[in-house]
């Protein structure tokens, strides 16, 4: 071992290390001479290699595992961290406080949970995973917010039934869908999904893949060889169909969801089934106060 590996790696360290150095003595000379100043505790270097992350400690920049980057958390190593996401998480129930003392309508509290709530707190939702608790407090919240905290209502139901973005969990889940098909390659999208989906050792848990993956799955979605989607309608491309037809199918999915969460309670065998779509165009033809009851009458135990 001491004549094979070890000294390769050891030699690939020590040369990127230097290349960090000379980028570094690049950059201080470029700052010097357009009279900038470096914020050095705004600065940080990472490195996929343990042992290139230790001789960097030494240096006068700090190494970091994750970071913030545009507002979204970003990772940098294998750990799964969400830390900066948690922080507007923690912000919430300010918000939550507020809706609840305000006045307006039901119908309007809902648009700010979906314009204001969900896109404030779950900003960078897309490349981190977030716990099930996390999801049960955010749900609570809301229902906090809207008054439809009553005895026996189920915040997830509720929430669904008022519309399927109401639910922080679908929001995340329909945000991911959309920056993979916005930001991503669609071939290469394509290949990523279909090789995580066939599992592997050495595949990170926490990137961009990694989540897409976990969420689709959640919907009860299955990820071909190719990247291609089967639902119990059929098969088709993540990133090709048309949003309109996406979203369909995902709205047609969400009981998949429901189910996981209240398929023990007999009143609610079956309810994967649900076609959530068509219960928001019947719950249209009654007026506000009417739906606000009829939603609170349909999830209570």
């Amino acid at each position: 071992m001491t004549k094979g590996r070890f000294p390769k790696c050891y030699i690939y360290m020590r040369e990127r290390t230097k290349e960090m150095q000379r980028d570094w003595t690049a950059i201080e000379s470029f700052t010097g001479q357009m009279d900038l100043t470096l914020d050095l505790s705004k600065t940080r270097v990472w490195s996929t290699n343990a042992g290139a992350r230790q001789l960097f400690r030494s240096g006068p920049i700090t190494v970091t595992l994750a970071a913030r980057n545009l507002g979204a958390h970003h990772n940098f190593s294998r750990h799964c961290h969400n830390a900066e996401l948690q922080k507007k998480l923690a912000k919430l129930p300010q918000v939550w406080v507020r809706l609840r003392a305000s006045q307006g309508p039901y119908r309007h509290k809902l648009t700010a949970i979906h314009m204001m709530a969900w896109p404030r707190a779950l900003h960078g939702i897309s490349v981190v995973h977030l716990g099930d608790s996390h999801y049960k407090v955010l749900r609570s919240g809301a229902m906090r917010a809207l008054r439809a905290d009553r005895k026996g209502a189920n915040p997830m139901l509720h929430l669904a039934t008022s519309s399927v973005m109401s639910d922080p969990e679908a929001w995340s889940v329909l945000q991911t869908i959309r920056d993979a098909r916005d930001l991503g390659n669609p071939s290469q999208v394509e290949a990523m999904l279909g090789l995580f989906a066939q599992g592997g050792d050495g595949l990170p848990t926490n990137g961009p893949t990694a989540v897409l993956l976990a969420r689709l799955v959640r919907l009860g979605w299955a990820i071909g060889g190719q990247g291609l989607v089967q639902d119990r309608f059929g098969s088709f491309s993540l990133l090709h169909l048309a949003w309109d037809e996406l979203l369909l199918r995902f709205k047609l999915s969400w009981g998949f969801v429901l189910a996981a969460e209240v398929s023990h309670r007999p009143t609610f065998n079956g309810i994967e089934h649900v076609d959530l779509p068509e219960l928001h165009r019947a719950l249209q033809q009654f007026g506000p106060v009417d739906q606000v009851y009829l939603c609170l009458s349909q999830v209570s135990s």
